[in-house]
């Protein structure tokens, strides 16, 4: 009997090849400091610039925190533990203010400081790698002081700075969002979407009437979210997962008409199977329009 040949084994995302040099899948998420970074306005570490923000470290994009719960188990080794879930990202760029002037220099820092001085809501930070994966954004605003060391070590106009932001969702979001109508031929209706991330997805469903007693249901998950109400021919009503509201187009709040055994569907990693069901409901008229964007912790 001859030499079998036994083909190499796939390379995964965290295995290497013995056989050579592996170009990686270009879809990791986020990049790092080969980025550029664009925050409210000011856009960072774009080194072609003569004068620009250079970003040489990076701290919180590996992971965010966890709220984990346990109790000790009396008189035993060990101990209980219970669910334990994500909480926020603090996020922390390192670097250097590099400019050929004085007076650039200290428009840079006044444009850093305006970028950041507004703590009233969160801020999409954009990530864009380049060639090395896609670009992508998460939600979060200045939750520490801006730290510009003033000091003049050489004859440069270079200043060290820390920018500390805070993220209250951990999730890195695809800069596109994507749009998926479901619109009446049958009754359930139902569609496949596609989250590419690596982490539920929290879409935002738009309804339009008329329709009674909708319920919407993610037959991947066999999670279920059903509104006790009827909506008129053409009313449109918006249901945020993120926000956790349900709003009439005119900003009214509905969230009481949201059956208690509910759930705020997300959408998992892979594809998903949306269905939408209900009541006196008008082919052609009666629709599910859904929003959402790939996710990534």
């Amino acid at each position: 009997m001859g030499i079998v040949s036994v083909p190499p084994p796939p390379v995964t995302l965290g295995s290497g090849s013995s056989g050579g040099v592996v170009a990686g899948s270009g879809t990791a998420v986020p990049g790092g400091v080969e980025s550029t970074f664009e925050f409210n306005g000011l856009t960072m570490n774009v080194r072609s610039w003569w004068d620009t923000v250079l970003v040489t470290e990076i701290d919180g994009f590996s992971d965010a925190d966890i709220r984990d719960s346990r109790d000790v188990n009396p008189g035993f080794h060990g101990e209980t533990p219970f669910n334990a879930w994500y909480g926020g990202r603090t996020i922390t760029l390192t670097g250097k203010i590099r400019a050929q002037s004085l007076g650039k220099m200290r428009d840079i820092q006044q444009a850093m400081l305006l970028a950041t001085n507004d703590l009233s809501k969160e801020y999409p930070l954009i990530v864009r790698p380049g060639a090395s994966g896609p670009s992508v954004m998460i939600y979060c605003r200045k939750n520490q002081p801006l730290v510009i060391k003033e000091i003049q070590a050489d004859f440069r106009h270079m200043r060290d700075f820390q920018m500390s932001l805070r993220a209250s969702n951990p999730r890195f979001l695809s800069l596109d969002e994507n749009y998926v109508p479901i619109t009446f031929a049958t009754m359930p209706e139902s569609r496949l979407i596609a989250n590419l991330g690596s982490f539920p997805a929290q879409p935002r469903f738009q309804l339009v009437g008329p329709i009674t007693t909708p319920i919407i249901r993610n037959n991947t998950t066999n999670k279920t979210l059903t509104i006790n109400a009827t909506l008129a021919n053409g009313e449109i009503w918006n249901v945020d997962i993120a926000a956790k509201t349900i709003k009439t187009a005119a900003g009214v709040n509905k969230f009481s008409t949201l059956d208690v055994t509910s759930d705020w569907i997300e959408l998992i990693p892979g594809t998903n199977q949306i269905q939408i069901s209900g009541t006196g409901v008008l082919n052609g008229t009666t629709g599910l329009y859904i929003f959402y964007r790939h996710t990534w912790i």
